[in-house]
């Protein structure tokens, strides 16, 4: 009962920091290529550079929230690739509307959370996929450094 009671506290304590609940963007800087067995597949028409598409880096979020499980990421359906934290996908995909989506794995009773996004050829973009208590999710970020 005393063991229960004291990791009662503890959790308690890390959940009020925010050491449980939070995550945190991660720059390109700090984050780290994915590995090689984390890609999945080819984009959909994956275009070869800028000159014939858009660049897409996708950087999943530091922090504890969700450390245990990858985060699987799909483009226009098709899965990509599986994303622990701190780990940078980069893509290059044709310009126009896409829909990026992201799901844990284990899906642990999660719904794919799905954005749409227009690309230009030419451009950089920039997105975290994080995990908090309402599930996984993508969204485009300022957090670039």
């Amino acid at each position: 009962m005393r063991i229960a009671i004291i990791i009662v506290a503890f959790s308690s304590l890390l959940f009020g920091s925010g050491c449980l609940s939070e995550t945190h963007p991660v720059g390109v800087s700090r984050s780290q290529e994915i590995n090689s067995d984390h890609v999945l597949n080819a984009p959909p028409n994956e275009a070869k550079s800028l000159e014939d598409g858009a660049g897409v880096f996708v950087i999943r979020d530091s922090g504890m929230m969700g450390f245990a499980a990858s985060l699987k990421f799909f483009i226009d359906g098709t899965p990509v690739a599986l994303l622990d934290p701190y780990e940078r996908y980069v893509a290059y995909i044709p310009e126009g509307e896409h829909i990026f989506g992201v799901l844990p794995q284990p899906k642990f009773g999660a719904e794919v959370h799905e954005t749409t996004v227009i690309l230009r050829k030419g451009k950089m973009y920039h997105f975290r996929a994080s995990v908090d208590f309402g599930g996984a999710k993508i969204q485009p970020t300022a957090f670039v450094q």
